[in-house]
């Protein structure tokens, strides 16, 4: 925004009627705009997995009553929703400034996949070319790698396969923890990881995977491991996801029934 905007709250609108080339077309509100030149812009954090640290954030005229969401690294501010992985141990506390001493970037991560080391899932990976997502189409392997040679260790290019990535494929170029990232942010829909054992290479696979992980029937393979999230305690593995047991006991008896109308 242009620094002689004041700080404050703006109705946002939209255009309802008319050409849209004067002010009144604008009509519909939508939303509000909080506008606040506060903190200081233009710094990013990036926290390590499975280690405590700290955020210091500088500006003037900050409050106790002020706050800061923590995404993850591949979603979009005002988005997503805050991510489920930031531990806050305790509340907020007002520490006095710091000057010249360094800020330790770290952030702890619970783990919440199980991993079936040596095992994948065949022919339940989720389309990523035509898939509704943008991270799932910028991160595939055969599009950032391939195509867009992009460059830098923030890539993760060494898990593109250049004889085994086309157009097709649904390799994402990530490292298990990116991985996990968008499989989260997918909801239901993913349930699980084929995740390269040596480089930086995933595919995300729906339930029937899961599924397959837990009664034991993956394939073997040298080069993957199957990273799946367990179902909550009182629910249990089905095609769809995870079901309530009474939701379990609703569905074999329509099962019951059929069989009997077709007998």
């Amino acid at each position: 925004l242009p620094a002689l905007v004041a700080p404050g709250q703006y109705s946002a609108c939209v255009c309802s009627a008319g050409t849209c080339a004067r002010t009144q077309d604008y009509a519909l509100k939508v939303g509000d705009v909080h506008i606040t030149r506060k903190p200081a812009v233009g710094v990013e954090w990036v926290f390590r997995e499975n280690e405590v640290g700290s955020i210091e954030v500088t500006g003037s005229n900050l409050s106790m009553s002020d706050r800061i969401m923590i995404v993850n690294c591949q979603d979009t501010c005002s988005l997503q929703e805050p991510t489920r992985r930031a531990i806050v141990p305790a509340p907020f506390v007002d520490l006095a400034p710091l000057q010249d001493e360094e800020v330790t970037e770290d952030l702890a991560r619970p783990g919440e996949y199980l991993t079936v080391r040596h095992r994948y899932c065949a022919g339940n990976d989720l389309d990523v070319q035509d898939h509704s997502s943008t991270v799932l189409r910028r991160h595939q392997c055969f599009t950032k790698c391939g195509l867009q040679r992009c460059v830098g260790s923030g890539c993760f290019c060494d898990g593109y396969f250049r004889s085994q990535d086309t157009l097709t494929s649904a390799a994402l170029c990530l490292d298990v923890t990116e991985c996990q990232h968008v499989c989260d942010s997918l909801g239901d829909e993913c349930a699980g990881i084929d995740m390269h054992v040596a480089k930086p290479r995933c595919f995300l696979q729906r339930h029937a995977c899961a599924a397959e992980a837990a009664a034991g029937g993956l394939l073997v393979s040298e080069a993957y491991s199957f990273l799946y999230r367990p179902c909550p305690e009182g629910t249990a593995r089905a095609a769809g996801g995870c079901e309530s047991e009474q939701a379990q006991e609703a569905r074999r008896l329509r099962q019951a029934r059929g069989l009997q109308a077709g007998a």
